[in-house]
């Protein structure tokens, strides 16, 4: 299921949490900026609110991620110090990269290019750890490290694999 160490006796770059949700991975929603009212006689502008899509698949993969976040790190306080983010989103590999018999067509794509966007993916994983407790805000991530999207290996699930590391002021790679 996962691990968690102590953060007061995590060495830099140790591992501080690391755990896995096998369910496909969602984006969080674009934000867009609505009028409100109407508009100011003198400047002409409406006054805006910022509102975010966000789908019932995505508040569902937020709340799975949330939960095993949450058990793994089993009730410790939340990591108020910089930390390292580690994450690997899994996708199925679509029927038409694969051949009848198996393995890859010629010309498929290695890597997962099209929606969704890796910075969306990480914008809801760190949302939804916020939401564990397990850091006390997501700008505690000081430093990302492998962070992809790809299309599972037949031993892996889909979904995604999370690492958060005590920092190490950069040194590592």
């Amino acid at each position: 299921m996962g691990v968690a160490r102590d953060p007061d006796r995590c060495p830099p770059g140790g591992v501080l949490l690391a755990f896995a949700v096998n369910m496909p991975p969602r984006p969080q929603g674009s934000k867009r900026a609505l009028p409100v009212g109407k508009p100011c006689p003198v400047c002409k502008r409406s006054r805006t609110v910022l509102v975010e899509h966000a789908d019932a698949k995505l508040r569902k993969w937020r709340k799975a991620v949330t939960e095993v976040a949450a058990d793994v790190w089993a009730g410790r306080p939340p990591i108020d110090a910089p930390v390292i983010l580690g994450a690997r989103f899994w996708f199925p590999r679509p029927p038409s990269h694969l051949k009848k018999r198996g393995g890859l067509r010629k010309g498929a794509p290695v890597t997962k290019q099209d929606p969704p966007d890796l910075s969306k993916l990480v914008r809801a994983l760190e949302d939804a750890i916020t939401d564990a407790k397990v850091w006390r805000d997501d700008s505690r991530v000081a430093e990302y490290r492998r962070i992809l999207k790809g299309y599972t290996p037949s031993a892996i699930a889909v979904g995604v694999e999370v690492v958060i590391l005590s920092w190490d002021g950069g040194s590592g790679g």
